[in-house]
């Protein structure tokens, strides 16, 4: 019964996302849809750098089967590293805004500095339930989730608000709402034994989250960079196009945390129980599973959103984002099963392996796009994707092996 909640609430919200961008694609001019694409890839960094990877030591340490009872120890840490982060970070975020958009306005700053602190909270809350198997109640957060961002979204729409109040609207106010429900289950999970091993919790979160979290940055790098880039080359309407494009395909992505997520403990319990040559065997067979479940998605999105595009006048105005589409396609088609992988290392216990991995990613993701974009634009754009994805699946097998075998 947990796992079919879980799907349901986790495919529930993903279709709201993507109608919280597909809808205001219909409402909002182009140069507007590049302004919230570059703010959701902001939105991501922030994530990343104010929590400093802290869910995924939640999540590896609630995993094993030898944890105690911390779940607390860790909202409290992402607490006390969010709010220091924030602090140091906070006035540097107008000028990252006035160098991206041209607009160091006020509400997005805001948005970005609460949204930074409330999401890595959330994160780490996501991973506890996640590492203890509650996968019930995160099906229920989802649901629950989904249902204020259409709220919200119907707010917004209604009162017909300008793209900045939007993003408040639609992706900080449904965050603020689960942030608020966590007390509540912290309090019926209270033991005042959490406070005698605070301060050695949170050196171990630390040191984990360090060796994490600029992998992660990294990878959220490289799934946003070509944004980001592509508005620097081509203009902020030409990354209205290919942000609509993009924000489709990472829908796409958050399917397989779907199907990783659910993994992610078994990886740890598998890595210390199995042998060798039986870990490398079942880890095969779940990488062909995450085939089998993410290629007919991929090809039923694509079909969707290019019937949609063609046959919905309000959408007509991003037609020449087809090929990129379809690169894109054909990309993560190539590349999905191994999505599951990006906390693979972590998941094991070796972190610096997993950002290490994602930086050989965000290289080639870089070096592609410097050189594809300003000939090719968007398609350059997609392309510089897929192919840095391509090199990610070698280094992995590489490394993987060499880990098994080799040490």
């Amino acid at each position: 019964m947990s796992k079919f909640i879980y799907i349901i609430g986790f495919s529930i919200y993903g279709i709201v996302s993507i109608l919280l961008f597909f809808i205001a694609s219909f409402f909002y001019l182009k140069s507007d849809i590049g302004v919230l694409a570059i703010v959701i890839a902001l939105q991501y960094y922030l994530s990343q750098i104010v929590g400093l990877g802290l869910h995924y030591s939640s999540l590896y340490h609630q995993s094993l089967t030898s944890s105690k009872n911390n779940e607390l120890n860790h909202l409290l840490n992402v607490l006390l590293i969010s709010l220091v982060i924030t602090t140091v970070l906070g006035p540097f975020y107008n000028d990252i805004l006035t160098f991206f958009i041209g607009d160091s306005n006020f509400i997005l700053f805001l948005h970005l500095v609460i949204y930074g602190i409330i999401v890595s909270i959330n994160k780490v809350f996501y991973s506890i339930l996640n590492a203890n198997r509650k996968f019930n109640l995160l099906g229920f957060i989802f649901i629950l989730k989904s249902a204020v961002s259409i709220i919200s979204l119907i707010i917004s729409v209604y009162s017909n608000v300008l793209i900045y109040w939007y993003l408040v609207y639609v992706y900080l106010i449904p965050e603020l709402f689960i942030f608020l429900l966590i007390p509540y289950y912290f309090i019926k999970n209270y033991n005042k034994s959490i406070w005698n091993n605070f301060k050695s919790n949170l050196i171990n979160d630390v040191k984990f989250g360090l060796k994490s979290f600029w992998g992660a940055f990294l990878l959220e790098a490289t799934t946003k960079l070509d944004i980001l880039m592509v508005s620097h080359y081509n203009g902020i309407i030409v990354s209205g196009t290919y942000g609509f494009i993009v924000i489709i395909f990472e829908v796409i992505l958050q399917y397989t945390t779907l199907v990783r997520s659910y993994l992610n403990p078994i990886f740890t319990s598998s890595y210390i129980t199995l042998s060798k040559i039986d870990f490398f065997k079942f880890t095969k067979s779940k990488i062909k599973l995450s085939y089998l479940l993410t290629i007919p998605v991929i090809i039923i999105f694509c079909l969707v959103f290019c019937f949609s595009i063609f046959n919905f006048p309000l959408l007509n105005k991003y037609v020449s984002g087809i090929y990129t589409l379809l690169i894109f396609a054909f990309f993560l088609i190539v590349t999905c099963g191994y999505f599951i992988t990006f906390q693979f290392f972590s998941q094991i216990g070796k972190p610096l392996i997993q950002s290490n991995l994602f930086l050989v990613l965000f290289i080639s993701n870089l070096i592609l796009n410097l050189v594809l974009i300003p000939i090719f634009g968007m398609i350059g754009a997609a392309a510089a994707t897929g192919l840095s994805y391509l090199i990610y699946i070698l280094a992995f097998h590489l490394k993987f092996k060499k880990i098994l075998f080799c040490e």
